[in-house]
């Protein structure tokens, strides 16, 4: 499951949001675009969350992940009627 969630594609909507993805490591931002809202993703989130603790941190609001990492807000969702994830920066 983890592995069909990492290849999925991105839409990158604003070019801050892929300079927020760049600026971290590979896997982090693999596991940062693969929003979901599932318990095995939750529990998957926050092992990267306790890891990379210095890089980012996320809160969960209305089915939303939001993402924190130095000045870049960005946030990303995904829909059953699509496969791609939506992300959205409001920097």
């Amino acid at each position: 499951m983890r592995r069909r969630m990492m290849q999925r594609l991105i839409r990158v909507y604003a070019v801050c949001l892929q300079e927020f993805l760049t600026t971290i490591t590979t896997t982090t931002a693999a596991v940062v675009v693969a929003a979901a809202t599932t318990t095995t993703a939750s529990y998957y989130y926050y092992y990267y969350y306790y890891y990379y603790y210095y890089y980012y941190y996320y809160y969960y609001y209305h089915n939303y992940y939001y993402y924190y990492y130095y000045r870049y807000c960005c946030y990303c969702s995904s829909s059953s009627s699509s496969p791609y994830y939506y992300c959205y920066c409001c920097c």
